[in-house]
């Protein structure tokens, strides 16, 4: 929860995993992630141009250039951790 919310209304928590101890989350984890949130919230606003006066024919999402999004910022993150 954000801003430590649930540790604020005296809520205990145990978090497990097989991963190292760090405080660097790996791409694997949030990358992919960050860019499927963000190619939907993109999908949700272009659903709502029509109501804005924007005429916006055949919006799909294409998979594959969502991936290779994906795979260009894992390329990005290796560099520079690098």
């Amino acid at each position: 929860m954000p801003g430590g919310t649930a540790a604020k209304a005296g809520a205990n928590a145990t978090l497990v995993s097989d991963a190292p101890v760090g405080g660097r989350a790996g791409w694997h984890s949030l990358v992919p992630s960050k860019v499927w949130l963000n190619t939907a919230d993109l999908m949700g606003a272009l659903g709502d141009a029509a109501a804005q006066g924007v005429d916006v024919a055949d919006v799909r999402v294409n998979a594959p250039n969502v991936l290779a999004r994906i795979h260009v910022a894992r390329l990005n993150d290796r560099l520079a951790a690098s």
